[in-house]
């Protein structure tokens, strides 16, 4: 270990908790976190040592979600962009990436669990933002939305992946509300929805209500894990389910595969803790290797043996996955 930080935090929110929920973002020497309750820290990545810090639930008035503050900083130029889920139109601040002081604040939605993204359109960038409330995107330099496309929940809002950008086509995909995908405009900044398609409820679902699981867009297809495990690919244009899988994750509520795209194949970490080496395609899953990687842990869910839900890293050929107990650094060449 080479350095440490914590601060002491009281959870208020209606279930025990355990720690932050976001990853943290390294930028130009600076790594910036924040916690399930809003205390948010710019530090020196090397040393430690706090460069700023903000208790953003004293600052805006946080409408908590119910499980905390989870999305992660976006730095964008000399900007970190955070979902704070504050009062008013404060659900989308930012921050000077220096001195942590706001420069803008936008969107009077409430606060949502995904991590805010850019995305090109025309000349000009473009932060899109799911919230609980809609899909919006937002001027960069001054919090402007550009368009918002309502997605209202039903239950709570409960959107966690952060949204899939293929082309011309954003895809989010909720637990209770199912799934959208968004036509965006090329030219300018704009966008239509092109469908919206939910379940009678989270057992009995339609397309994909996907939970932690980030589901992915290859070619014509999108891939995800279902409210409960099942590992299902969808004609991209229409939602139409091609086919459906038991095999990547045992079935259970809130059943979670993390999935990142290599190259033309796919690499997954199960909340059993399992790696695999697949290849998707609209002809189903190919399983090349499965092999144990890390232990399940109880913090985080009392049940099943307990979860992986922390997702992996990749870098230089190396895989790390970390659980309640330990991190873990795998080689991914052999």
């Amino acid at each position: 270990m080479i350095w440490q930080h914590s601060d002491p935090v009281e959870y208020s929110i209606g279930y025990q908790a355990s720690g932050p929920r976001a990853a943290v973002t390294i930028h130009d020497g600076k790594a910036i976190s924040v916690g399930g309750m809003g205390r948010m820290n710019c530090l020196d990545a090397k040393t430690g040592n706090v460069i700023w810090t903000r208790d953003l639930n004293a600052d805006y008035e946080i409408q908590m979600p119910i499980w905390g503050i989870t999305a992660a900083p976006l730095v964008y130029q000399d900007l970190v962009i955070q979902v704070v889920s504050g009062a008013g139109d404060a659900c989308l601040v930012a921050f000077d990436l220096s001195t942590g002081k706001e420069r803008w604040r936008s969107l009077s939605d409430r606060g949502g669990y995904s991590a805010p993204i850019v995305i090109r359109q025309g000349q000009q960038d473009v932060v899109v933002c799911w919230t609980g409330d809609s899909v919006s995107g937002v001027d960069p330099a001054n919090g402007k939305p550009f368009w918002s496309i309502p997605m209202k929940p039903r239950n709570m809002p409960i959107g966690v992946p952060t949204p899939v950008v293929h082309g011309n086509r954003l895809f989010v995909s909720s637990f209770y509300d199912g799934s959208m995908l968004i036509e965006l405009d090329q030219s300018q900044p704009n966008a239509k929805k092109l469908w919206h398609r939910v379940g009678k409820d989270e057992k009995n679902t339609d397309a994909l209500h996907a939970m932690i699981s980030g589901p992915i867009i290859k070619g014509d297809s999108i891939y995800g894990a279902d409210s409960h495990g099942e590992f299902r690919c969808l004609d991209l244009e229409t939602g139409d389910r091609i086919w459906e899988d038991l095999s990547v994750v045992p079935v259970a509520r809130w059943a979670t595969v993390h999935t990142i795209q290599n190259g033309d194949d796919e690499i997954m970490l199960n909340d059993q803790g399992e790696l695999l080496l697949t290849t998707l395609s609209r002809r189903g899953i190919e399983i090349r290797s499965r092999s144990k990687l890390i232990d399940p842990t109880e913090q985080q869910l009392k049940r099943r043996g307990g979860v992986v839900w922390s997702h992996p890293a990749i870098a230089n050929g190396m895989i790390y996955a970390r659980n309640d107990k330990e991190l873990v650094c795998a080689s991914l060449r052999d």
